[in-house]
């Protein structure tokens, strides 16, 4: 019993050894809200999810390979707080779900990750892109070629630039389309951002060319933005330009130019205000422009848990149809508030 016991304990000595170079991560949110939405024809009362931030569930690691080199990887799943289902695609791993390498020369990933679009976004946004007034569904909207705006990617080789470059960071990406076929590959693209943060200033600037967004088109967007922290006020403002073109004959489907003006005001330790405005302008087809505000107040219980209340409004000319949950409809403004809690593990 006694050798057992000792064979035990040299076995965990020798694990632990083995695994000493290694970090892995459990970590996650759980959003649960009361939310009443109304898209101009329909009203709805529900119990929500990922109101303030996407309820999820991951695992991400490090692995110390030596001279400053690491093995890096990350599993993310979306899921519904109120019914706990899978949220998204479906898929198991429907947020992130990457392989790379990091060192001196930055970073390597290769699997589902975020856009460079969205990376760039997620600093010009008060919200940080997420919840119901993450902006990326309502910045740069068109009926005529809906949202293009890359969010996560499947099949994308991203290069991230190294961290000690004096406050400038940026990425490089290509998606494979994978569809077997000659020429430009359907689905794939070509994206990249660049930045700087430094003090009080970040300033980000970034573009995507898609192939194949639908059977006869592609689109392109531009994204630049700028934060500027004063002190009791952080100050946020951005332009998006989307076209959407036909990959026949070369005509605009849609061509979209949205601005974005936002504010963050920290009312003491524990309170927060965040609010954005955003107007896109269609100049390919009149009567299709819209906009939408956002306002929302969140208080910190801990530095874990905080409640919070979200506003959302969107206005729609004739043709637009920029949503408030899910599909928009046409002409028709809509609104949407929710109360909820938020807690990070």
């Amino acid at each position: 019993m006694k050798k057992s016991i000792l064979a035990a304990a040299l076995l965990s000595c020798f694990a632990s050894a083995g695994m000493a170079q290694s970090n892995v991560t459990i970590y996650g949110i759980m959003d649960a809200s009361l939310a009443r939405f109304d898209d101009g024809v329909n009203k709805v009362n529900r119990l929500d999810s990922g109101r303030n931030a996407a309820s999820r569930l991951g695992f991400r690691g490090t692995e110390d390979l030596g001279g400053g080199l690491k093995a890096v990887f990350a599993l993310e799943s979306g899921m519904d707080a109120s019914n706990g289902t899978l949220s998204g695609s479906g898929a198991m791993w429907n947020r992130w779900s990457y392989v790379g390498l990091e060192g001196g020369f930055g970073g390597l990933r290769a699997g589902r990750q975020d856009s460079p679009m969205r990376t760039a976004l997620n600093v010009i946004d008060p919200f940080m892109n997420a919840g119901m007034a993450g902006s990326i569904d309502f910045f740069g909207y068109s009926p005529n070629g809906t949202p293009t705006t890359p969010e996560r990617v499947s099949n994308q080789l991203t290069y991230i630039l190294p961290g000690n470059l004096g406050g400038l960071n940026g990425s490089v990406a290509y998606v494979f389309g994978e569809s077997g076929t000659a020429g430009p590959q359907p689905g794939s693209m070509w994206a990249g951002n660049v930045g700087y943060g430094a003090g009080p200033l970040a300033v980000q600037v970034a573009y995507s060319k898609q192939n194949g967004t639908s059977a006869t088109t592609d689109a392109t967007d531009f994204l630049a933005g700028a934060t500027y922290d004063i002190g009791p006020v952080k100050l946020h403002a951005g332009v998006h330009l989307d076209k959407v073109e036909s990959n026949v004959n070369g005509a605009d489907v849609a061509n979209v130019r949205a601005f974005l003006v936002g504010v963050t005001v920290p009312l003491g330790d524990s309170l927060k205000l965040r609010s954005w405005y955003i107007n896109n302008k269609e100049k390919v087809a009149n009567n299709s422009n819209s906009s939408a505000f956002a306002l929302s107040l969140s208080y910190a219980l801990s530095k874990r848990t905080q409640l919070y209340t979200t506003y959302l409004a969107t206005r729609n000319d004739t043709l637009a149809a920029i949503p408030v949950v899910v599909d928009g409809v046409a002409g028709k403004n809509g609104t949407g508030l929710a109360l909820g809690i938020q807690h990070n593990f």
